[in-house]
């Protein structure tokens, strides 16, 4: 059966340096209170992550980084890299992105999130779904998951294609259009009210359809 939490948000986008020069005023203008920001991949910074979060913060938006996971550097580097370049520090949220091929395996993939528990005090935010790299860890089962789903990857959630384990958020289209940026982006719907949203960011309190659901 599809996770099917109540009530659900659809405020959240995530952007890199992909999406050019973006105007967050007109992102903020269309509703969009969340975004996830590639701040690295390796050891490489993204070209637009300070500008993106620094302009994104500007317009009170919630900011969420990323980094995108290699096998080309250790764990502890690699970790290390992402907390510095993204400012990370107690309570603040942090997002894993592993997947496709050539993806670390799992075990390396939980050395990181442990270095970056560490210092967020809180779990991270664990994405894959479409090219799974390998089973998670069981710790890794644990994080609040951001599931990849598009089925028909229209810009609207196709509620044939909702992932069937809990997800945090649930990425349902890679090909929305909004103002402020010019090329489609990814967007996400969360699982709880904007309230609880803007909670999870701030403290790492997961909304109540979770409640037992991450074990």
């Amino acid at each position: 059966m599809p996770f099917d939490p109540q009530p659900t948000c659809d405020v959240t986008i995530d952007v890199s340096h992909h999406q050019g020069n973006i105007d967050w005023a007109k992102v903020k203008e269309t509703g969009i209170e969340c975004v996830m920001i590639k701040a690295a991949q390796g050891l490489v910074e993204d070209s637009l992550w300070k500008t993106n979060r620094d302009r994104a913060r500007q317009q009170g938006l919630l900011v969420i980084p990323y980094t995108f996971l290699t096998t080309a550097v250790t764990p502890a580097e690699q970790a290390e890299f992402f907390i510095r370049t993204a400012g990370l520090a107690a309570g603040m949220p942090a997002a894993l992105d592993w997947e496709g091929e050539g993806a670390p395996d799992a075990a390396f993939v939980e050395r990181i999130g442990l270095a970056v528990v560490e210092v967020i005090k809180r779990d991270p935010l664990g994405y894959w779904g479409i090219q799974p790299p390998d089973t998670p860890t069981a710790l890794m089962k644990r994080w609040p998951r951001w599931i990849p789903r598009y089925g028909v990857n229209d810009g609207n959630p196709d509620l044939n294609h909702r992932p069937t384990e809990p997800w945090l958020f649930w990425q349902y289209t890679s090909n929305q259009e909004i103002d402020g940026i010019n090329t489609p982006i990814d967007a996400s719907l969360f699982a709880g009210s904007e309230a609880e949203l803007k909670a999870w960011c701030e403290t790492g309190a997961l909304p109540a359809s979770l409640a037992g659901a991450i074990v």
